[in-house]
């Protein structure tokens, strides 16, 4: 019986050389992540489909809720987006954002964060 090779095992340093980076608390208190409800519920509610949402800290609906606990921006909810419809080729916004006209998108993207995010001052 042959013995078997040795080894060396790599030595790890004690202390890393660079410290980790500083990461914000968690948002709420004992709770490392929030589960959040994110969905179209509007067509439920028209319906009288009452859903229970309170197992989830935050809820939020892509519809247009100002004042909601998340506000998510789609392409047509953040300025001028500009982008090309594929199947169709249509070009919205000049298609790339070098065609885009910066001025006027910037201007809807105010009035959109205004609306989503509406200031408390």
């Amino acid at each position: 019986m042959r013995p078997l090779p040795k080894t060396s095992t790599p030595r790890l340093p004690k202390t890393s050389p660079h410290p980790l980076p500083h990461t914000a608390p968690p948002l709420f208190d004992r709770e490392p992540f929030i589960v959040t409800w994110n969905i179209p519920d509007l067509v439920c509610n028209r319906y009288n489909i009452s859903l229970d949402t309170s197992p989830y800290r935050g809820v939020a609906t892509p519809a247009k809720v100002p004042g909601q606990f998340l506000s998510l921006f789609y392409t047509d909810r953040l300025g001028l987006y500009p982008h090309v419809d594929l199947p169709s080729r249509q070009q919205f916004y000049g298609g790339i954002p070098q065609r885009g006209n910066l001025r006027a998108s910037l201007a809807k993207a105010r009035a959109d964060i205004n609306y989503y995010i509406p200031s408390k001052y």
